[in-house]
């Protein structure tokens, strides 16, 4: 008898996984910000939750989509590429921020960057028919596309904090 988890984990199937993940240590940070008196707790806490987890799980339910949908599966390449620029460039955000090193933010978000345009070239409507399933819409036409609408300006959101963020890197740098 073949056990369920014996399927190879895909890279969809990872961004949920770590999405998720990094929802609860996003909370988990919030909850002991306050006792600790951590400097930057309440930014690392937002920033887990929001980009490294909400944002993350959110494309990772796309990519899903794409293996279900009619749009077929992305390139494995791509779809791992954005595994890994998006955690490296998460990972190398909280990391530079927390040093006060505003180089290592700016390496970071040009990684972030990737991460975010593959999302957008990937994120078609049938793609993101699986945002509709989740949120419990059937087939329903034009729920998709105010999904697909929101999912996109989430993204481009995203993709415009970036230069934010390297703004204030540099003016909170030492």
């Amino acid at each position: 008898m073949k056990s369920r988890f014996a399927m190879p984990v895909g890279h969809a199937t990872t961004m949920v996984m770590i999405g998720a993940v990094c929802i609860v240590a996003g909370g988990l940070i919030a909850a002991i910000t306050s006792p600790l008196e951590l400097v930057h707790g309440s930014w690392l806490a937002a920033y887990l939750v929001l980009v490294c987890g909400v944002a993350q799980f959110a494309m990772g339910i796309v990519e899903l989509g794409h293996a279900a949908g009619s749009a077929g599966e992305i390139p494995r390449s791509r779809g791992w590429t954005q595994v890994v620029t998006l955690n490296i460039g998460n990972a190398g955000v909280i990391v530079g921020t927390l040093m006060r090193d505003p180089l290592i933010v700016d390496a970071a978000i040009v990684l972030l960057l990737v991460a975010f345009i593959i999302a957008l070239l990937g994120s078609t409507g049938s793609a993101t028919q699986s945002l509709g399933a989740l949120a419990g819409l059937r087939h329903n036409g034009g729920a998709t596309q105010f999904l697909t609408w929101l999912y996109r300006v989430f993204l481009v959101l995203l993709v415009i904090s970036l230069p934010v963020g390297a703004v204030l890197a540099h003016l909170r740098a030492p």
